[in-house]
């Protein structure tokens, strides 16, 4: 997705919906990886510890048929919680890094999902 004419890497845990995100300083294969594994972790250290545990992973690429929409729905929360934090910190005069209004607007939308998940 995109903030600001910026691209930002989102991903999200199917799980769980916890959600992380980061701008991403080029478009390169090497600085996406290096971003995947900065705010998540290790993808085969992953694998390998969740099948030595008996929990089979399945991959699910965004545009999957039965995953279209729910990456859209994720990013549009981001978007929102992003703009609304901004907005704010605008008004306040208080002037915050793109990245760490990011980083709020995830936190926000995490403990949103949280709160959710607790009354289901």
């Amino acid at each position: 997705m995109y903030i600001h004419q910026r691209p930002v890497l989102h991903a999200v845990d199917e799980a769980t919906a916890f959600q992380a995100a980061r701008f991403l300083p080029t478009m390169t294969a090497e600085m996406t990886w290096n971003t995947l594994r900065a705010m998540w972790i290790d993808i085969k250290e992953f694998v390998g510890n969740a099948n030595s545990m008996a929990i089979e992973v399945e991959e699910v690429p965004a545009e999957a048929h039965q995953s279209i929409g729910k990456v859209e729905r994720y990013h549009a929360m981001i978007r929102r919680g992003y703009e609304v934090i901004s907005e704010h910190l605008r008004r306040s005069n208080v002037n915050n890094s793109l990245s760490e209004v990011l980083q709020m607007a995830v936190k926000a939308v995490n403990n949103t999902v949280d709160t959710v998940q607790d009354t289901v």
